[in-house]
């Protein structure tokens, strides 16, 4: 049978995810194996905190060059200049903020978070070059775009703990593999779509920022979820905890690549289906997206919670055992993720990223609450049952609404027309 564009897309995308997640649990498995479970702590909650202050620079915009560069391929060579231009005064920012809290707050943990800061920022131009591919629907490309920084950052840390290096090296491949990414990016871009133009002044960005941030809410909800539960812990428990923690919420983090090819693919499809106004075909496609995840995420919960000890001994060996615990417990929210995950590329399909921002939002601050509540008492355990019940709450929220504005249309033609205006670069 000839594979459509869609089909071959979705087979890409659901095989690069699938090694990605191979690739990171093979550096999972070595790093805990070369670290004590201090050290261990100590490097997750580095990169946890170093990667949400990174993330959050992006304020969605990187996610809605992927919504335009769909709806106007013409445009999106000079939407992603635009992005990168608005991006880099804020990483710039972010390099300085982020360091000075350290120093600050955890001061023992600041050298480790300076340098992983560089990977932070290799990490986030690749990301926003890999959004210009995927709107324009060339998955294949970026794969190309990200893969030699993940395979320099597995390699480096192989030999690492080939010679038992010990925490300093590893923490530098982290600094090798963000050298990687950037510039790796950028020149995809200039030789695959055309010369970006990078300004460090541009003109209009509250429009830019204005029209992106309430999709950056939707597509950092998942994200927000487990670095706030990882900081929490390294800030009101131990390292040891964070250890136990992370050794759990890495692999439910990861699971996540079985329902994101479906994002990547559909995504674009339904920004165009509600661009034309498709609306038949926007609400089929809802009904098998919401099927899809649901029983996904119910076979993901059920595996986990008969294999939880297994994984962890093979992931991690026998002296992380106690997180499998933890492990059971954030895998009873998988159906939720999965939901929460097509409510969000559904709701920003129908630009209704304002109204479901406030659903997020609340999810990540009932999510906080519980965490202040119940992690002194419980440690990891409490930060995972705060995960179930905020992230229960904003599926719900988020797949009631995605349902409902499916079948009564938010938008008219001229209002989405007006939403996809450029913004003006000088």
């Amino acid at each position: 049978m000839r594979l459509t564009k869609p089909r071959l897309d979705l087979v890409v995308a659901f095989g690069s995810q699938a090694g990605y997640k191979f690739l990171g649990f093979l550096v999972l498995a070595m790093l805990a194996r070369a670290l004590t479970h201090a050290d261990y702590g100590l490097l997750m909650f580095s990169i946890s905190l170093a990667m949400l202050a990174a993330s959050l620079t992006d304020l969605g915009i990187s996610q809605d060059l992927v919504r335009r560069a769909a709806a106007d391929p013409d445009g999106a060579l000079r939407r992603a200049g635009t992005v990168l231009s608005a991006r880099m005064p804020l990483l710039a920012t972010y390099v300085v903020v982020v360091n000075v809290w350290v120093a600050l707050t955890k001061p023992d943990a600041w050298p480790v978070v300076a340098a992983v800061s560089v990977y932070g920022i290799g990490l986030e131009i690749n990301r926003t070059i890999c959004a210009l591919f995927v709107g324009l629907r060339r998955i294949t490309e970026s794969v190309r775009v990200f893969s030699p920084g993940l395979l320099t950052l597995v390699l480096v840390i192989a030999l690492g703990s080939a010679l038992d290096a010990g925490l300093p090296w590893m923490v530098g491949a982290y600094v090798l593999a963000g050298l990687v990414l950037g510039p790796r990016a950028i020149h995809m871009a200039n030789s695959r779509v055309g010369a970006l133009r990078i300004r460090w002044r541009t003109r209009n960005l509250s429009k830019l920022f204005a029209g992106a941030l309430p999709l950056f809410a939707m597509t950092m909800m998942a994200v927000l979820y487990i670095y706030a539960d990882t900081l929490m812990v390294g800030y009101l428990r131990s390292y040891d905890e964070v250890a136990k923690y992370e050794a759990a919420a890495r692999l439910f983090e990861a699971s996540q690549f079985l329902i994101r090819p479906f994002v990547l693919i559909l995504f674009p499809i339904c920004a165009q289906l509600a661009a034309r106004e498709d609306w038949g075909q926007l609400r089929r496609t809802l009904r098998l997206s919401l099927a899809g995840a649901a029983g996904l995420g119910i076979a993901a919960c059920i595996g986990i919670g008969l294999l939880a000890d297994a994984v962890i001994r093979v992931v991690y060996t026998s002296t992380f055992a106690e997180s499998a615990a933890v492990l059971r417990v954030l895998f009873v929210a998988a159906p939720s993720l999965y939901l929460a995950t097509v409510g969000m590329f559904m709701a920003a399909s129908l630009h209704l990223d304002r109204i479901a921002m406030f659903a997020v939002a609340a999810g990540v601050g009932l999510n906080i609450v519980l965490n202040a509540m119940w992690i002194p008492d419980h440690g990891a355990l409490g930060a995972a049952w705060s995960t179930v019940a905020s992230l229960s709450f904003s599926a719900l929220a988020l797949g009631v609404m995605a349902f409902w504005f499916a079948h009564h249309p938010p938008i008219t033609g001229a209002e989405a027309e007006a939403q996809e205006a450029e913004v003006v670069v000088p």
